[in-house]
């Protein structure tokens, strides 16, 4: 299950999951789209400082590699922001949509029926017809990510044509639906990530009604759940969870990962079922390499066992832990969604991206190295990837095949 949305984003649920469009440079940057008076373009200064896409207009078609904060349906459906996602950029400039599973994308929705969405934003719809959008927070992940947010969470449910604000839901870490039940983490400013407090909103309606949740959870990130009533997340230096929709958290156990609370970047948490977790922990990145540690626990977060980790410079992230298993070293952590306690997938900036079928201990490259690498993956193995704005699909998590 999908660690959503920041980068979820991202994350995660579903989270998430997102993309930078950057104009082509002698480093090997995105392809920027062709300027056209009915398709958005991109710009971007060579040190990548600015970063901007037209907004589109409703029903125009619109260029893969403008998208971005992507959310599978189906396997023909799936939603995604026109625009790029880190924080010095222009913000989401719109909506698109595709049914043929990535081939086309149409926008349904301008810059204007998002206001007052901007800087890197999350995206997840629960069905055809019903979304949310919000501006993401510093947990969605990264080095860079921006401070907390104000702005409202964005809600649809007529397939992204027209958005309204939920005023009372500010500060939007994540949005994590399961059928008809919705989670909203919220986090106010400036509290730093690891250790500030946070607000569940929960909605038993699909987000018709919501109510906040008492008492309120731990400091928690990385929130995930596996079914209606079981979540699991971190809390602090340790695992948190529930088994009956919030209403109580306990501790577990301890999260792994040296300094678990001293990021960015933080550690991120997936499950691919009840009590199948796994936890990626990241050194700081640097030269297009991060060191990396994936570990492994079937029991809920009482216990792990390190599945793979890559050095940087002789050292894991925080440690001298050797090399165990096979992932790469090159790349920085964006998103991790796990499906099963065998498969997950990983998304990797200036990596690219990458899947296991062993649980975790050996990380095998999907199609080619990308500079920016946007995925998400339903829990029935589902997905779309844009490695570069070139769209790849999966039916079953595992087999990646490009579209068109």
């Amino acid at each position: 299950m999908e660690r959503g949305n920041r980068r979820s984003l991202v994350l995660t649920a579903v989270v998430a999951l997102t993309a930078v469009v950057a104009a082509s440079c002698t480093s090997g940057g995105a392809k920027s789209s062709a300027s056209t008076s009915s398709a958005p373009t991109t710009t971007a200064s060579a040190a990548g400082s600015t970063t901007t896409v037209a907004p589109p207009t409703v029903g125009s078609q619109v260029r893969a590699v403008a998208l971005s904060a992507l959310s599978v349906v189906d396997q023909t459906q799936a939603f995604a922001l026109i625009g790029p996602r880190y924080y010095y950029a222009t913000g989401a400039v719109g909506v698109a949509e595709t049914v043929d599973g990535g081939a086309h994308w149409t926008a349904v929705a301008t810059q204007q029926a998002l206001k007052p969405l901007s800087y890197e934003s999350g995206l997840v719809f629960a069905t055809a017809e019903r979304g949310w959008a919000w501006q993401a927070g510093p947990s969605a992940g990264g080095t860079d990510a921006p401070a907390p947010t104000t702005q409202p969470l964005m809600t649809t449910d007529d397939g992204g044509h027209t958005w309204k604000a939920v005023p009372a839901i500010t500060g939007v870490e994540q949005v994590l639906p399961v059928g008809q039940s919705v989670w909203v983490v919220t986090q106010s400013p400036p509290a730093p990530v690891a250790t500030a407090p946070v607000v569940l909103w929960t909605s038993s309606d699909g987000g018709a009604t919501w109510a906040r949740s008492t008492p309120a959870p731990p400091p928690v990130r990385s929130l995930v759940r596996v079914t209606a009533s079981t979540a699991y997340g971190i809390g602090g230096s340790g695992i948190v969870t529930t088994t009956d929709g919030g209403a109580s958290w306990s501790t577990v156990g301890t999260v792994p990962c040296p300094n678990p609370t001293a990021g960015p970047p933080l550690p991120l948490l997936s499950a691919g079922g009840v009590g199948d977790l796994w936890l990626l922990c990241s050194g700081q990145p640097g030269a297009g390499n991060q060191a990396k540690q994936v570990y492994r626990s079937s029991d809920g977060g009482a216990s792990w066992h390190l599945a793979a980790s890559v050095p940087l410079g002789g050292a894991a992230p925080g440690g001298s832990t050797p090399a165990v298993g096979k992932i790469s070293g090159g790349g920085y952590v964006q998103q991790l969604t796990a499906l099963s306690p065998e498969r997950a997938v990983l998304a990797l900036d200036r990596g690219g991206l990458f899947e296991t079928v062993d649980g975790g201990v050996h990380w095998m490259a999907v199609g080619p190295g990308a500079d920016v690498a946007v995925v998400s993956v339903t829990s029935a193995g589902v997905g779309l990837a844009l490695l570069d704005g070139a769209p790849w699909r999966t039916t079953d998590g595992v087999h990646w095949t490009p579209v068109g």
